[in-house]
């Protein structure tokens, strides 16, 4: 995704899910703060909030990276 370009998706696309066990989630992600998540792209489009709606080894979204 370039630096200057929000992100646009179609109607229908799910930006964040429940994922199974031992895959991509929260909390394996750079973003997760161990309450919430601080990457400004979910919170837009999470109406401005980091909360996500399950525990964070079940949940994961777009904008998902590797913590280092």
């Amino acid at each position: 995704m370039s630096e200057n370009k929000e992100p646009e998706y179609p109607p229908n696309h799910k930006v964040g899910m429940i994922v199974p066990l031992n895959g991509s989630d929260c909390k394996k992600c750079e973003y997760w703060g161990g309450a919430e998540c601080s990457n400004k792209y979910f919170r837009q489009w999470n109406n401005r909030s980091g909360k996500i709606p399950t525990t964070p080894d079940r949940y994961c979204c777009d904008f998902f990276d590797v913590k280092k």
